[in-house]
């Protein structure tokens, strides 16, 4: 099966025909890929240990694509996020913080929200890709999360917003220093080859140095939609320098 990711096109040979369903939305005319992926026994016990309890053969191969992908996308200057990100006025807004903490609540509340304004690109695993002018370009996959949300056109980046829960709704920017840390676990990094490490930190110099990282405490209530609402649409750029 032929598949178009992040403008790339792959060759897929898969383990199990069942899996093809997950990636029917990308499918493409045959051509020359620029990469043939394969699951090899390897693949599958690296990713084990995120298999579902119960996981079918399909969702199985599904998620170890998944870190075969991981590997593959650092030389094409690509990598997939652990994010939500929704297109909102032509511009996506990234929203990223572990797993249970709100991404998917936030896409929600502002499609329910601003409906004509919000698309969701991905919901839980788009792919970025770093051009030579500093844009973020960011795609969607076919990783989208149990919600499976997500499938709007590419768009370039222009916020990261990392949620924290909290019993009140605040929004300011996070320092550099401290946007490092939290931002480096979120990029899906093999870190078994130096190469490869070495891709994932320069994608988050660029990502620190083109857009603005903000923290948001919030409840997951309508109300952390309009205090970033705020900020987005007309917030003065005060990251630290």
């Amino acid at each position: 099966m032929f598949v178009q990711l992040s403008g790339l096109l792959f060759e897929i040979k898969f383990c199990f025909a069942e899996t093809k369903k997950h990636f029917k939305e990308f499918e493409a005319h045959p051509g020359n890929p620029v990469a043939v992926v394969h699951a090899e026994m390897d693949d599958f016990a690296r990713a084990e240990p995120f298999f579902p309890e119960g996981a079918s053969e399909d969702v199985k191969e599904w998620i170890t694509l998944r870190r075969c992908f991981s590997d593959i996308l650092p030389a094409f200057d690509r990598c997939l996020f652990h994010g939500a990100a929704m297109v909102f006025d032509g511009k996506v807004c990234l929203f990223t913080a572990p797993c249970g903490t709100g991404k998917t609540t936030q896409l929600i509340l502002w499609r329910q929200m601003f409906p004509e304004r919000t698309a969701i690109i991905n919901g839980d695993k788009p792919i970025l890709e770093f051009l030579e002018d500093g844009t973020i370009m960011v795609h969607p996959s076919p990783w989208k999360g149990k919600e499976n949300c997500g499938y709007a056109p590419a768009a370039p980046l222009a916020y990261v917003v990392y949620l924290k829960q909290a019993a009140h709704d605040r929004i300011f920017p996070m320092p550099r220093r401290e946007a490092v840390l939290f931002l480096f676990y979120q990029f899906f990094c093999p870190g078994e080859q130096e190469t490869q490490t070495r891709k994932i930190c320069g994608f988050l110099e660029q990502m620190l140095k083109q857009v603005p990282v903000w923290e948001l405490e919030n409840r997951g209530k309508s109300e952390s939609v309009k205090v970033c609402f705020d900020i987005l649409t007309g917030g003065k750029d005060i990251r630290d320098e």
